[in-house]
This record gives C-alpha cells, sequence and structure tokens, in this order.
C-alpha cells in the first residue's frame, strides 16, 4: 500500500468535464472525461512522493503502472457495419436497430 506517500493528481489547466478519483484499497486511479473533442489533446499528470522512511521500499510500494482504457462510440479502425441480417431467430427476443462501436486497450504497463 501506499500508506507513506504523498499522492498528488494534476489535471491541465482549464480541464472541464474531467474528474480524478484515487482509491487507496486497489491502489487504483481513475481519470474520466465527459467528452473528447476530434483532434484535441488531454494531459493528466500524477506524482507520488515517498516519505524518507519508505526509501528502501519505493519499488515495492509503486510497482509497475498500467494503463487501460474504453472509448466508447468511438472505432480507430473505421470499420463499419453497414448491413446485418439476422438469419435465425431466437424465440420472442427482438433486436435492436443500432451498433455500438468500442475502442479498449489492451495493456500498457511502464515498470519504474
Amino acid at each position: 500500500m501506499l500508506t507513506h506517500g504523498l499522492r498528488c493528481f494534476e489535471l491541465e489547466p482549464g480541464a472541464t468535464g474531467q474528474t480524478t478519483d484515487f482509491r487507496e484499497a486497489n491502489k487504483k486511479l481513475e481519470w474520466s472525461l465527459k467528452k473528447i473533442n476530434g483532434g484535441s489533446e488531454h494531459t493528466l499528470r500524477a506524482k507520488l512522493t515517498f516519505s524518507q522512511e519508505s526509501h528502501g521500499n519505493i519499488s515495492k510500494e509503486s510497482g509497475p503502472v498500467s494503463m487501460t482504457f474504453t472509448i466508447p462510440m468511438y472505432n480507430v479502425s473505421q470499420l463499419q457495419v453497414k448491413y446485418l441480417q439476422i438469419v435465425k431467430k431466437f424465440g420472442t427476443h427482438e433486436p435492436y436497430r443500432w451498433v455500438r462501436y468500442v475502442t479498449q486497450a489492451n495493456s500498457y504497463v511502464a515498470r519504474i
């Protein structure tokens, strides 16, 4: 646990519709952006400052930094579903008439 450290999370100046939430129990920082316009860039600066007593265990306490993300209704490959035919219906279930595109990160890890 990061009990001996100070955590500081800074959003870029003028950031609107963005929030940060650090959960001590699972050592997870959640950064949420309400809306991202095309061609825009957003920055989150996260800083961990440890006390001198934890100097020997800094790499153990901080561990690797990993990142996962989901961007709903965005498709990086620009692949589109133009036509979909359901050949066999299951029971009384009626399909919805929309397609949901989602972009998800696979695995980004940085070791300290």
